[in-house]
């Protein structure tokens, strides 16, 4: 093996060492510019690798090992002559003329650079003669010290002295702590801290992507409180309508709602849509107190057997017993709510859904460090000139548009905005004849007796049938080959639309599927005899039947729990989609809106909801929110398929947009103009127009006409109204007042 295979080597385990068992070295680094062949990394098993754990270097040594002469001056008067001097005794490692190499790559930063690599013992040496000449300030600043975090706190006001007045002045009013690190969690990271566990290696069958595994897995054992047993009501009393982390080691913020020990249950008396936090003394949450019944019990013993095995098979964690259970809202983002006099403020919005987790698993008590913070105090600020937003409101739900100039508006807390409207596709007449284009399914026994064979075969061949090598008496080795059609999987739960459909007491087949079979019986019929013959066999074997080829193809297969529209109906969608391009009809409308109806596409809000209270459906237009993503902002589609999730944030909506994008996918459509997004990235247009019509409200109106001239004006102001087509109002009957009056509240003008 050569040196710089070995030395790759020791790499790769230095390290595996580091992440798993900290620093093993602080002296070792590769000391070659390029890699070793992946040919030349081989006879590693008889390899011996030691390090030597040495010593970190001190900051101005780090700095000296890894600046280049140019940077001088970011250390200390007395090394920088060690840089640039000719007699400097480590002046080699400083070349102002070298190579590069681009080794392939495009950009001058990506080259190697071809310089030697320094000789800490040569840098040393020559640190010392110059250490003596440090001041004292720059030998206290030499050394190690903990990270240390600090956070501001307006409470806190004291002065503090610049340890540099020569560059920095002194703080007057200083308004910042020190944080306790252990106290401290960095959302996004996994941390095994804050909860008290031992672990071992134990075979668990715990799932790695979706299977058991057959190995030994490394069991977290969550060590029980040894202070006083558990109490609902205590608990209550400390977490209840308070933010906790829950999902450890992989913490999310989470609002508890309720509280439980299977008797009795404490859960926030809020009235409907309501997320509040109640963290300060002085505002107790409002609590109702309630005995569960013998069903709520039932329930909650299911609980604890859930989030039990959750944690067990798929996190590898033993909970133990638990004793209490608390019921939360996952954090899902946060939002800019309005505040008064034009201020706008970044509050956490929590999810809908209610998710139980045991009490012993959650972590109360730290802070979270969010990368992301405020970025606007005011509305104008959030809702500046060019700014794209959306509207979550009636009329023009879900219409796309660009933010004005709302300098003389901004103080009355409205946004001028000019939406962009264009002219939709006419589902109606496909939706109400979609059994026309619909595949036809059959249960197995109508496609066996057209075929002339049994049920169980048609279940067989339609799913996996395995071929091994040799015969069942002397099979050779476990290689095996699967002959069946693919088109359906009982354990994982999926189905192939528009070939099968599963319900809840049977499979269905297509009649595509019937051809298949068909083709397959005439061409291999010793293959169903055979399978037919020996039915109670899991495996086949190709020297007692005659061998058949795999005549499985590429076609993909989805959830049994989707939800999806046949790819004869999405056919149909693109051709009226297509259609009403052609018309390439779109109206502008200048509006101004409050901002709680608008929605602004924002980083701090990715994983918000715009909509909460939207219901989707197959069908439904719908529009892409997410910027800097795959979909191009603003992109209409269609819901051509529904994935369900036990968590709502995990829901997923196939949707077949109007244009082709890079990265579409193909999605039972003919072109690259598919893709499936979270709720968080959509508003629901179809959702819109059905408030709309169910509110029975105007929801658009115009500024105020003189009282004396709204009679005379009446048809003619009116008949050009721009409101709600479904408007129970008859413009006639009511004058350009009283619509003010009635609307004003909605918070929509039109101008």
């Amino acid at each position: 093996m050569t040196d710089r295979a070995k030395c790759y080597v020791e790499g790769i385990q230095w390290i595996l060492h580091y992440y798993y068992h900290g620093v093993q070295s602080w002296s070792w680094y590769y000391p070659f510019h390029y890699a070793p062949f992946l040919s030349d990394i081989k006879n590693i098993s008889e390899l011996k690798l030691t390090f030597d754990f040495g010593k970190p270097f001190m900051p101005f040594q780090q700095l000296l090992a890894v600046l280049p002469a140019a940077s001088m001056e970011l250390l200390p008067q007395c090394y920088r002559q060690l840089m640039t001097s000719e007699f400097s005794p480590i002046i080699e490692y400083y070349p102002t003329d070298f190579k590069t190499d681009l080794n392939g790559k495009q950009q001058e930063w990506e080259a190697v650079v071809l310089i030697p690599f320094i000789d800490e013992t040569c840098l040393l040496a020559a640190m010392d003669t110059c250490n003596s000449k440090l001041t004292k300030e720059e030998k206290a600043r030499n050394r190690h010290t903990e990270c240390a975090i600090y956070t501001y706190d307006p409470e806190i006001d004291f002065a503090y002295d610049s340890s540099l007045p020569h560059l920095f002045p002194n703080i007057v009013h200083c308004h910042v702590r020190r944080i306790d690190r252990s106290a401290l969690y960095f959302c996004g990271f996994p941390t095994l801290q804050h909860i008290k566990h031992k672990f071992e290696l134990k075979k668990s069958g715990v799932l790695v992507f979706q299977q058991s595994s057959r190995g030994e897995n490394m069991i977290l054992d969550i060590i029980q409180s040894d202070d006083e047993e558990t109490i609902c009501d205590d608990v209550a009393e400390v977490v209840l309508g308070k933010p906790v982390f829950v999902n450890w080691p992989h913490l999310e913020e989470a609002r508890v709602v309720a509280v439980s020990d299977g008797d009795t249950k404490y859960s926030l008396d809020e009235p409907p849509n309501v997320q509040k936090l109640y963290e300060r003394a002085s505002t107790p949450p409002p609590t109702k107190v309630t005995c569960l019944s013998d069903k709520e019990q039932k329930d909650w013993v299911k609980d604890v057997q859930g989030v039990t095995e959750h944690f067990l098979k798929r996190k590898g964690i033993k909970i133990n017993e638990t004793a209490v259970v608390l019921y939360a809202q996952l954090l899902t983002g946060r939002k800019y709510i309005p505040k008064a006099n034009g201020a706008v403020e970044l509050e956490k919005q929590w999810a809908k859904q209610v998710l139980p987790f045991a009490y012993q698993t959650v972590v109360k008590d730290i802070k979270a460090f969010y990368s992301s913070l405020t970025c606007f105090k005011s509305l104008d600020e959030l809702f500046s000139p060019g700014i794209t937003v959306f509207m979550v409101g009636n009329p023009y739900y879900a219409a796309m548009g660009e933010v004005q100039d709302s300098s003389d508006v901004i103080k009355e807390g409205r946004v001028r905005v000019v939406f962009n409207v264009p002219n939709e596709p006419q589902l109606d007449s496909l939706i109400q004849n979609q059994h026309k284009y619909a595949v036809k399914y059959s249960p197995g026994y109508v496609l066996a007796s057209r075929l002339g064979i049994t049920s169980y075969l048609v279940s067989r061949f339609s799913g996996t049938i395995f071929i091994g090598r040799g015969s069942k008496k002397n099979p050779c080795g476990e290689q095996k080959a699967n002959v069946g059609l693919n088109l359906k999987f009982n354990r994982k739960n999926e189905e192939v639309p528009g070939y099968t459909k599963r319900t809840e007491k049977e499979w269905l087949y297509s009649a595509s599927v019937e051809e298949l079979l068909a083709e397959y019986l005439d061409r291999f019929s010793e293959v169903f005899d055979s399978v037919s013959r020996n039915s109670h066999d899991d495996v086949f074997y190709e020297d007692d039947i005659w061998p058949g080829e795999d005549q499985n193809g590429s076609i993909s297969r989805t959830s049994c729990d989707l939800q999806v529209l046949d790819s004869s109906i999405v056919e149909k969608i693109e051709e009226a989609v297509d259609k009403s391009k052609v018309k390439k009809s779109v109206k502008k409308v200048r509006v101004t809106v409050k901002p709680h109806l608008l929605f602004r596409p924002l980083e701090q809000q990715q994983g918000v909801v715009p909509d909460p209270e939207a219901e989707y459906r197959l069908f439904d237009r719908v529009i892409n929110v997410r910027e800097s993503f795959t979909v191009p902002l603003g992109l209409r589609g269609t819901v051509i398929g529904i994935k369900g999730a036990e968590r709502e944030a995990e829901v997923l909506y196939e949707v077949l947009f109007d244009e082709e994008f890079a990265g579409g996918l193909n999605i039972r459509c003919a072109s690259s103009r598919g893709y499936r997004l979270p709720p968080c990235a959509l508003i629901n247009l179809t959702h819109g127009a059905r408030m709309d019509h169910s509110s029975q409200k105007l929801t658009a109106i115009v500024k105020p006409q003189p009282a004396a001239a709204a009679n005379f004006n009446a048809q003619r102001q009116l008949g050009g109204l721009n409101h709600s087509p479904r408007s129970p109002f008859i413009p006639t009957q009511v004058s350009t007042l009283s619509f003010v009056e009635q609307n004003c509240a909605r918070g929509l003008f039109l101008i």
